[in-house]
């Protein structure tokens, strides 16, 4: 069953270099996650990079994301912080990652 908490990661993410936006969306019980819009990587638009997202924890998800510049695949653990997400992508654990913050875009 999804949780109330895991229906607000849904809706456009302003990623953290201010130049992209996220969609998370429910796709058959878990969220993912696609690029809608780029000024970096405008060929990469509607490119899935967040998979198989699911709340673990309360405000607590995790899943995959690929980088879109590389093709490399990471897990991914993404922390629900009011009207931001914490995004830390990692092999392994989670210790040894990359962290980036994304805002919620108002629609």
């Amino acid at each position: 069953m999804i949780s109330q908490c895991l229906a607000e990661i849904s809706g456009d993410w302003l990623t953290a270099d201010k130049k992209g936006v996220i969609r998370i969306s429910l796709e058959n019980e878990t969220y993912q996650g696609k690029i809608v819009s780029s000024e970096n990587l405008p060929h990469q638009v509607n490119q899935v990079i967040l998979k198989n997202l699911k709340e673990e924890q309360p405000n607590f998800y995790y899943g995959s994301i690929l980088d879109p510049e590389t093709g490399s695949e990471y897990k991914c653990k993404i922390e629900k912080r009011e009207k931001k997400l914490k995004v830390r992508g990692y092999m392994g654990i989670p210790f040894f990652g990359k962290t980036f913050y994304w805002e919620k875009v108002n629609n």
